[in-house]
């Protein structure tokens, strides 16, 4: 519940800076909240919640391959709120979908955006060993 709390507060915050509901921080928090959501058994506001995230998310600007990344990220989220409700073959769609477009993306971008919601909800610290740690897989190749 302590989750959710603070990520509903974070979108709220977002909201006053006039973020945009396509912006990144709006879409992480957005997207963590509703994951909270369904881990509290509130799967039906959860899916409004990722439904919402997954159309702002079409909208972002920048990078397609990063558009992407949300975009799958919101897929998946919707597909673990549809699952919770026992609509399986919605989730599994959804969830497709969400993995087809990890494919397109690729994995460094993957990596680029754990680092990237780590720095935003763990500070610089945990991020910066992150980094290096990112640094050291796509040199290896595993990344």
């Amino acid at each position: 519940a302590e989750v959710e709390s603070h990520c509903s507060r974070a979108v709220w915050v977002y909201q006053q800076l006039n973020q945009p509901p396509s912006s990144k921080p709006v879409i992480v928090a957005t997207t963590m909240q509703a994951l909270a959501l369904v881990l509290l058994g509130r799967a039906s506001e959860a899916e409004q919640l990722a439904t919402s995230c997954l159309e702002a998310a079409k909208h972002m600007t920048g990078p397609a391959s990063e558009r992407s990344s949300f975009v799958a990220s919101c897929y998946n989220c919707l597909g673990e709120a549809l699952r919770e409700m026992g609509k399986v073959s919605d989730a599994e769609a959804a969830a497709r979908e969400g993995l087809a477009m990890r494919e397109k993306v690729g994995m460094v971008y993957f990596c680029k955006r754990v680092w990237y919601i780590l720095l935003h909800i763990c500070g610089a610290p945990v991020a910066a060993v992150c980094s290096q740690l990112l640094s050291a897989q796509l040199l290896a190749g595993a990344c």
